[in-house]
């Protein structure tokens, strides 16, 4: 008979002894045995799982409980009270009788307020018998165990600052949170798994107290991680037997994630492998073309690493593809391939990826082409389409010249004689323009294919000679400084049937085209002016042809010349004068005593609606105009427009260079505008309201200068598109110098009033206008009350 069945036959027996006969004489007897087996709990731990929660556990040694009790105190010594009870029982087979299991783990939680309170509580198990809901028996209380109430909770957790994407396909992580207690440190909880995530007891972090951010880097890629925050309070509690617990107490349950926040993290896929770079392809004869190229590898995770490399032959790479093994197959480092299959006279270029099974792919490298030496030209045929330009044809006989090199020599030569290179073809070209020669002149020519593995042998030589010049060169060019950036350029033109001029300079090294000007009636010395970029003291020499549509003759002569050193303008504007034109404009005129301004800039004060101030003394200039300068001194004139109505003006002038501007002339001024002072709203004033009996509007202009004043009224519907023009004059005032304009108006519409008053005729000058915008009309004007 095992021990089970034994346990249950005594526990029904004695319970029922209990029962049956409960005012028996206090001697040895069934209630003693039971205390016997009443066993005492071992291993009682309390623990903080929450701001108002305690989680108990405990081992049952006692075989014949019904339940157990368990009592807290907030003082060790006690007094205790229970909180809560256990039952840690099955049940026998086919019958309602509850049976206590032996040496098995039982929990339980009770409430334990008020909410984080950080007072320790101290925790005991008492196993009771209880029948029909009343305690037959109690055994002896387990030692008690201290636990403290965990903190608040950190609450508003985010990830990357934002919300569920942001924290979807990353490779690092930001947490936050706001914190909401007394804790001792955060714990950072991470559970790796797709759903249901199982956070454990361990923390993946921690954080000191107060923290409320968190960050990491994530290694690992194609992976689901959930996060959450949990904050721990710590405390020393003093033991009755002089002993001191370290006691620590949860803000929530660690492993599970019930009444937490948490956060998904998905981190980002799989990268593919590094990107080759690099690429060099070198041919060596006769058919092998040799590859390197460099492999930045992934030292800090060599799965992510290639496992092979795709080198594709172009030029269209889709004729080919070639695979080799990775080598070296464990990082970083140079790799080389060797194609031994390069057809002779042949173009081949390659670009090169590395492959990953999966499959993955990194970028291609750059493209890098070889040839075998190519073939030489033939057929060269050399043609002079007049003095100055000679065309080459010739027969293209490769398939892997990257450009043709073109060659000249001076009269008839072999290959043996002296040649210049005079310029490239493209590949594939079969023509080449000489536009750099003279009339009656012989000229010999030939070409070579090249590529980066050499240059063919030469062409056949041609032999051409330029016919004698359609147009007559222009002579005598002479070149001459004006100033620190202009030459004045003369010549003797000796055509009569020229189009122009095409005007050629150099700094150094090769003739470049300046700029081609129109031609001269009949011949004679032509005069140009070169400013176009030039610097103090730059040297630039020159020579000029006539030209005939696509003809030109030959060259003048050179000649060459140095601008002069820097120089601001060599003389002030003097005598400036202002007057006004009109209530809009004013006329200025100042003598031009500087030889070598290029402009005059005008600055002017501006006084807004007001008489002319003694003195200009704290206010300050702003340009307003540029005048062109003239060629050499003189007396120049300008209008400023633009300006405001009865407003005082100042002004002054300056010459003006590429090296810098003369001192300013005197100040003219002050000089008015034209037109009446500017006319001033009495009511409303600006936001202001109208009235609810007034229909009018009082506007204040000097009589002085005005005859009449125009009010103009537009009126906005709110939240449609219609709006409304009117324009109110009056003749005279209506008081003084107080203007009243009648004007019907209505409530729940925006109005903008723009007033300008108008001077005497003819000229009928007007002032600048005054705005009052936004007005706020209180009723509707009566009916029949100044109407419009």
């Amino acid at each position: 008979m095992n021990r089970p069945s034994v346990i249950k036959r005594t526990f029904l027996a004695l319970t029922l002894a209990i029962v049956v006969a409960p005012m028996a004489p206090a001697a040895a007897g069934p209630e003693d045995d039971l205390l016997r087996l009443l066993m005492r709990a071992e291993n009682v731990t309390a623990t903080g799982v929450g701001p108002e929660t305690i989680f108990v556990t405990w081992i049952d040694r006692s075989p014949v409980e019904t339940l157990y009790r368990v009592e807290v105190a907030t003082d060790e010594a006690g007094p205790y009270v229970p909180v809560t009870a256990k039952a840690c029982t099955s049940t026998i087979p086919f019958t309602p009788i509850p049976v206590p299991q032996v040496d098995q783990l039982c929990a339980t939680s009770f409430q334990a307020g008020p909410i984080a309170d950080p007072t320790p509580r101290f925790v005991r198990v008492v196993p009771v018998i209880e029948v029909g809901g009343v305690t037959v028996l109690e055994g002896l209380a387990s030692e008690p165990d201290p636990a403290i109430l965990g903190p608040l909770p950190p609450t508003d957790l985010k990830c990357n600052g934002g919300g569920d994407l942001a924290c979807y396909l990353v490779n690092s992580i930001t947490l936050t949170w706001t914190d909401n207690s007394d804790e001792a440190e955060f714990w950072i909880m991470r559970a790796r798994a797709p759903f249901n995530p199982d956070f454990g007891t361990t923390p993946h972090a921690r954080v000191p107290a107060n923290t409320t951010t968190w960050s990491e880097v994530l290694s690992e890629y194609s992976t689901t991680f959930w996060y959450r925050i949990a904050a721990v309070r710590r405390y020393n509690i003093a033991r009755l037997d002089g002993s001191v617990t370290v006691e620590e107490g949860y803000s929530g349950s660690l492993r599970t994630d019930t009444g937490a926040e948490k956060i998904k993290v998905e981190t980002a896929p799989v990268p593919p492998p590094s990107d080759p770079d690099g690429l060099t392809a070198v041919f060596i004869p006769p058919s092998t073309a040799k590859l390197t190229w460099s492999d930045p590898g992934a030292p800090l995770a060599s799965y992510l690493d290639e496992h092979k490399w795709h080198i594709e032959w172009g030029p269209a790479f889709d004729d080919q593809e070639l695979q080799t093994t990775k080598s070296p197959f464990d990082g970083q480092g140079t790799v080389t391939f060797r194609d031994d299959r390069v057809p002779p006279d042949t173009t081949r270029c390659y670009r090169v990826r590395g492959a990953r099974n999966g499959p993955a792919f990194s970028a291609y490298t750059n493209v890098a082409c070889i040839g075998s030496i190519p073939k030489a030209p033939a057929n060269l045929i050399a043609t002079a389409l007049d003095n100055s330009t000679v065309n080459l044809a010739w027969t293209d006989r490769s398939d892997a010249e990257t450009h043709f090199d073109v060659q000249r020599c001076n009269g008839v030569c072999s290959n043996s004689s002296t040649w210049t290179s005079i310029g490239q073809a493209d590949a594939n070209a079969t023509s080449f323009s000489d536009d750099n020669v003279v009339s009656t002149t012989t000229y010999s020519y030939r070409i070579f294919a090249v590529n980066d593995s050499g240059r063919s042998p030469p062409s056949n030589i041609a032999v051409v000679a330029t016919p004698v010049a359609p147009l007559s060169a222009p002579t005598s060019l002479a070149a001459t400084p004006l100033d620190s950036h202009k030459i004045r350029l003369t010549w003797v033109d000796n055509a009569t049937n020229e189009t122009g001029f095409q005007i050629e300079f150099k700094r150094s090294g090769d003739w470049e085209e300046l700029t081609t000007v129109g031609p001269k009636t009949g011949t004679g010395v032509v005069s140009f002016v070169d400013d176009m970029d030039l610097a103090a003291q730059e040297r630039r020499c020159y020579r000029v042809r006539a030209v005939k549509v696509a003809k030109r003759s030959d060259p003048s002569n050179e000649a060459c010349a140095r601008t002069l050193e820097a120089a601001v303008p060599n003389g002030r504007p003097t005598n400036l004068t202002a007057d006004p034109h009109s209530n809009l404009a004013i006329d200025l005129r100042w003598k031009d005593n500087a030889t070598n301004e290029y402009s005059f800039r005008i600055e002017m004060i501006e006084i807004r609606d007001l008489a002319c101030p003694q003195s200009t003394a704290g206010l300050t200039f702003a340009k307003v105009a540029t005048a062109p300068g003239l060629d050499g001194t003189g007396i120049v004139s300008h209008r400023v427009g633009g300006l405001v109505p009865h407003s005082a003006y100042f002004f002054r002038v300056f010459a003006v260079n590429k090296d810098g501007e003369s001192l300013p002339s005197n100040t003219a001024g002050c000089v008015q505008t034209f037109g009446p002072r500017k006319p001033v709203f009495l009511d409303p004033s600006e936001n202001g309201d109208v009235e609810t009996t007034r229909c009018h509007v009082d506007v204040e202009a000097l009589v002085s200068q005005t005859d009449r004043l125009r009010l103009t009224v537009t009126a906005f519907v709110p939240n449609t598109q219609a709006v409304d023009h009117h324009t109110v004059w009056a003749e005279e005032p209506y008081s003084g110098n107080t203007w009243r304009v009648p004007y019907k108006f209505l409530r729940g519409i925006n109005y903008t009033l723009t007033a300008r008053a108008y001077g005497p005729a003819p000229n009928e000058y007007f002032s600048a206008d005054v705005l009052v915008r936004d007005i706020k009309v209180l009723a509707d004007c009566p009916l029949g009350a100044d109407p419009v």
